[in-house]
């Protein structure tokens, strides 16, 4: 691929799954001034001798930055959607990204894919032989592609992506500068709440003394107070009273409250009456 001397000030940048950060581009931009720049950036011809970004956001910044006019580019040609995957996949194998920027493409590359093949929606991974057979060459061909691209786990990009599918993006854009950016597990806990609750929750991870994780975000919104750890039976009723809220499956509260019941400690009519007299 032959590679072309383009005007900075022709090139269009937008739509970017990862912002640019000014602490990386200042170290690359001292690079390129001592070295010069190494690798080119990939553009598409959008007509009128101008183009859109394809990839390497942070070296055409850095170039920028020294006030370079031109920058040597590849010249590349392709539907919305390969252009999109090309700048996925140069940022996907490399170290620096974080745990929210991981998710974030890999959930868009996915997208991607789904839209261009419909077939790979219908099911999603079920693990019947028909479907398999049905649908060979879908989702489990890509999740295979894109581990062996990343060098990680067909498994880890399965969670990793549905993580990402789950996050609601306003609230995403609000924890790019905290810390749960890079913690999978508040990541993944946070993605199962609904969306309104994410936005709020993202909104606590910002203030001086964050909450320590997701459920204590949760705790504090919902108004139920943190139990007094030096207090044994706070603490032991709070235990319980999570277990009781986190199993919303109404059969096995009911064999709860019926092992209550047979063991002396409820009265048979204080649940439907909302009371118990003893």
């Amino acid at each position: 691929m032959k590679i072309e001397q383009i005007a900075i000030a022709d090139i269009e940048v937008k739509d970017r799954l990862r912002p640019v950060t000014l602490e990386a581009v200042k170290g690359l931009a001292e690079d390129i001034r001592n070295r010069g720049l190494r690798q080119p950036v990939e553009v598409a011809a959008i007509g009128g001798g101008r183009y859109r970004l394809v990839a390497g956001a942070h070296r055409l910044a850095a170039c920028q930055s020294i006030d370079m006019e031109t920058i040597p580019a590849f010249v590349v040609v392709g539907t919305e959607a390969n252009l999109r995957r090309s700048e996925i996949l140069e940022n996907i194998t490399r170290n620096e990204l974080n745990v929210l920027e991981r998710v974030q493409f890999l959930a868009e590359l996915k997208r991607l894919y789904q839209e261009e093949n419909p077939e790979a929606t219908k099911g999603g991974d079920r693990r019947s032989e028909e479907f398999q057979s049905a649908n060979v060459g879908t989702l489990k061909d890509w999740y295979a592609e894109v581990a062996i691209r990343s060098d990680r786990a067909v498994r880890t990009i399965k969670r990793e992506a549905s993580i990402g599918f789950r996050l609601d993006k306003e609230a995403v854009d609000v924890l790019r500068a905290t810390d749960i950016a890079d913690n999978q597990k508040k990541l993944e806990a946070l993605s199962r709440l609904e969306p309104k609750m994410q936005r709020e929750i993202a909104l606590t991870f910002t203030y001086l003394r964050p909450p320590r994780s997701v459920a204590q975000a949760v705790k504090a919104i919902e108004g139920r107070s943190e139990p007094d750890e030096t207090d044994p039976v706070a603490v032991q009723f709070h235990k319980l009273l999570d277990t009781w809220t986190r199993n919303d499956n109404a059969k096995a509260r009911r064999q709860f409250l019926d092992q209550l019941i047979e063991d002396g400690v409820l009265a048979e009519g204080c649940i439907k009456k909302g009371r118990c007299d003893g």
